[in-house]
């Protein structure tokens, strides 16, 4: 990495609530957390930036794969959106938008953080 880098690690909402049949995944990505604190302070003399970006449920096509049929990827996609206060799943675009942010140099006096882009599930 350069000196003046930005390092952005991707976690989940499962690492902040607790989904059944997930806890190896969640703790992995709880893992990433201390990476970004940790590795903060030990790159902080090079200027490199490490930060988490925590998406929630996002409607990519991984729901229709995991689904058997359309109608219940649709139910997926509706029972996730109930529990979402913005009342719908993140697009990629806004993802995509939230790690843009985090590379950029409008995000030069952010480091070790987590960003939430959740639509307020874990929030509130």
């Amino acid at each position: 990495m350069n000196n003046g880098a930005s390092i952005i690690l991707t976690s989940t909402i499962a690492s902040l609530r607790g989904f059944p049949v997930r806890s190896a995944y969640a703790a992995s990505k709880v893992a990433l957390r201390s990476y970004a604190r940790t590795w903060t302070m030990e790159l902080k003399d090079r200027g490199i930036r490490v930060n988490t970006i925590t998406p929630g449920p996002c409607g990519t096509p991984l729901i229709d794969a995991q689904e058997s049929t359309p109608e219940a990827a649709a139910a997926t996609r509706a029972k996730h959106a109930a529990n979402i206060p913005l009342g719908r799943m993140a697009r990629p675009e806004e993802i995509a938008g939230a790690m843009f942010f985090l590379a950029s140099e409008d995000n030069s006096f952010v480091a070790g953080s987590e960003l939430l882009v959740d639509g307020g599930m874990c929030s509130v």
